[in-house]
């Protein structure tokens, strides 16, 4: 981890190729140094024993890390000896990738800590970041995504406040793994083009590889296998062109993978057979029974039986020497299917009993380990919360010389804090009292508001109990075909009027600030067809023309029990204001964002001086005009809150003795 290309690189699926070749890459001469350190030990100076060992220890990092932190440690103890604080660096954070990748993550956060306490000690930014990044590799796996996130953005910030464009490029990288490991996809592709910008800026051609297999991981994550192989193609140019064995396996595999899950057999058994050659070639083993495994998988859908038994007996060779009873498992379960395929019954039978005693044994070994994790980030965290309480308490010796100026300072602050908070109480009270005020409108302005509400339902019921008096009165001297024809009215006229009632309670609801706001689509020819209905009998009681100038149907996006209410409100207006066999006339016409509905009528109109308190609150609005009806103008309030609610407008039009004209503006997408 010490190593930034390793960071670099979290690959999907296929992730123990990166973990393996990189060590195995350097193998020959790292023997061969060996060889020196043992045999010239004597002849080398301090220095030049302390740069094989760190050099031994980053190499063994992965393939041997027991063997890394012996060297690491003799190394600590050659720097301590020549108090040099950038070797002890290098070695705690080895000492911690070794223990790292044994998988004893208490014993590497504990020697990252000491890491970092060494470069906070001597202000060297870069090396921070680097710890940084070390705990939350540690911390990702541990689940602990918290602090894993705030260790990044500590990496981050740190790199940015020197302008080390090297490390900034590294941390949006490790932020974009971290995001993808947690399947935020947008976050992480962000991250991860941030670090390729930064990447091609410094030339980093490893960078830019990472980068590219990195946004591969997360449209693999996304399910969007063409651009994953894209992606992951780039990265394989570039690791080709870097003569790297270790990565191009890796990615080999990753291509491998989309190949397959795109069923494109052929290419998945090409690029799984390339990694594969390269592994072996290099002798590196972890792993390597679950690639070939693929392989076997492979050849049991191209029906060449033979050859999926070949390379599942050498699959079960790895696993088994590897010591992964992971693997061992699933390579008996897939033995006992490619049996039973083959009528081969009785194997087919011995390996799913070795199948299903290994799947209990491993359940019993996960199970441990579950519970031994949760006790290593229990015990982590509590050492990460001791580690943070010891260097706060660092700080406070640290700057004790301070303290008559810090109490100084302390009681000057608290001063004006006192005062700072009587000016608040003084501000807040003004604002108590500001808001009284403002309460008490509200409520005045609610009890007009449902005055107007009584009006819009006296009107139907007006008429409903005319007609059903008539019906009473007259019932013996009507003919039947009369009778059936009041009493649908009735009916009619009932039902609409109980739909106006609820959405009058709605209303209600409104006033006391939690009426629901649910725009969708909406036809507003029907919303204007319901509104006539409703309010048929008062036309046809004044004789009223109605005509609809609808030439075909009209969607908008908004919330149609308020559409409705505005519609019904400036109808029921123009019926009032305009006298017996007059003429209404509704409109629609539209543009590229709005449908345009008009209400035009052939009332007493409004002269420009009326027209100037409508919509006002407080405005006496039955002044307006000169019928013998008369109204508060709440209800056009109410419709200019509506359709301003649902980034509408709203228009008026309208000269004394000829006539009124009300224009609503609604939007016809979310969009508009």
């Amino acid at each position: 981890m010490i190593n930034n290309f390793l960071k670099y690189l979290v690959i999907a699926f296929f992730i123990f190729f990166c973990q393996f070749s990189i060590a195995q890459k350097t193998a020959n001469t790292d023997s061969i140094n060996s060889n020196i350190l043992e045999t010239k030990s004597d002849e080398l100076s301090d220095k030049e024993k302390l740069e094989l060992l760190n050099s031994f220890s980053q190499r063994f990092s992965l393939m041997k890390p027991t063997q890394m932190i012996e060297y690491a440690k003799e190394a600590l103890k050659i720097s301590q000896k020549l108090e040099n604080k950038k070797g002890e660096i290098i070695a705690y954070n080895n000492i911690g990738d070794g223990y790292y990748n044994l998988n004893e993550y208490e014993d590497a956060i504990k020697f990252y800590l000491k890491a970092l306490e060494i470069n906070e000690e001597i202000d060297d930014k870069a090396g921070v970041t680097n710890s940084y990044n070390n705990l939350s590799e540690v911390y990702k796996f541990l689940k602990n995504f918290e602090l894993a996130e705030e260790y990044l953005k500590k990496s981050l910030t740190i790199a940015k406040s020197v302008s080390d464009n090297g490390q900034i490029q590294v941390a949006y990288n490790n932020l974009g793994n971290y995001y993808c490991q947690l399947y935020k996809n947008e976050l992480a592709i962000e991250n991860f083009q941030l670090s390729l910008e930064f990447s091609i800026q410094n030339g980093d051609t490893i960078g830019i590889a990472a980068c590219y297999n990195n946004i591969g991981n997360v449209y693999k994550n996304i399910g969007n296998n063409p651009e994953a192989l894209k992606y992951y193609l780039k990265a394989n140019d570039y690791f080709i062109l870097m003569n790297d064995p270790f990565y191009t396996s890796g990615s080999y595999g990753n291509i491998a993978v989309i190949y397959s899950a795109m069923n494109d057999e052929e290419n998945a058994l090409k690029y799984f057979s390339k990694s594969y050659e390269i592994k072996k070639n290099l002798g590196f083993t972890r792993g390597i029974s679950k690639l070939i495994c693929n392989i076997a998988q492979l050849y049991y859908m191209k029906n060449e039986f033979e050859k999926s038994v070949q390379y599942l007996d050498t699959a079960l060779l790895y696993a088994k020497e590897t010591n992964s009873p992971e693997n061992i498992y699933k390579i008996y379960y897939y033995f006992s299917v490619l049996y039973n395929d083959a009528k081969e019954f009785e194997l087919a039978l011995k390996y799913h009993k070795l199948f299903t005693a290994k799947k209990d044994s491993l359940f019993t070994i996960e199970s441990s380990k579950k519970i031994a994790d949760m006790q290593v980030k229990y015990d982590t965290q509590k050492k990460e919360k001791e580690n943070e309480l010891l260097r706060k308490e660092s700080q406070i010796q640290k700057h004790y010389r301070n303290f008559l100026i810090l109490s100084t300072l302390l009681i000057l602050i608290i001063a004006i804090i006192t005062f700072n908070r009587y000016l608040l109480k003084k501000r807040t009270n003004k604002l108590l009292s500001e808001k009284k005020q403002e309460l008490e409108i509200l409520i005045a302005t609610k009890d007009k508001f449902f005055s107007i509400i009584a009006h819009d339902l006296k009107n139907p019921f007006g008429t409903l109990l005319s007609v059903s008096e008539l019906l009473a009165n007259n019932y013996s001297e009507l003919s039947d075909e009369h009778k059936i024809k009041i009493i649908n009215t009735i009916n009619n006229s009932a039902n609409l009027t109980h739909n106006l009632l609820e959405n009058l309670l709605h209303w209600s609801i409104s006033q006391r600030g939690t009426m629901p706001f649910n725009p969708s689509e909406i036809s507003i020819n029907e919303v204007i067809s319901d509104t006539c209905s409703l309010l048929q009998l008062n036309l046809e009681k004044k004789n009223l023309t109605l005509s609809k100038h609808l030439t075909k149907t009209h969607i908008s996006f908004a919330d149609r029990n308020m559409i409705a209410t505005v519609f019904r409100n400036i109808l029921s207006n123009a019926i009032k204001f305009t006298p017996d066999n007059g003429n209404i006339s509704i409109f629609i016409k539209e543009n590229n964002e709005f449908n345009l509905i008009s209400i035009e009528d052939t009332g007493i109109g409004m002269s420009q001086q009326d027209l100037q308190k409508l919509f006002k609150i407080e405005v006496k609005n039955s002044s307006i005009g000169k019928s013998k009806e008369k109204g508060t103008g709440l209800g056009l309030i109410l419709c200019k809150e509506f359709i301003t609610k649902n980034n509408g407008k709203i228009q008026v039009e309208s000269q004394p003795n000829v006539g009124s004209k009300f224009t609503v503006s609604i939007p016809k997408s979310r969009k508009s």
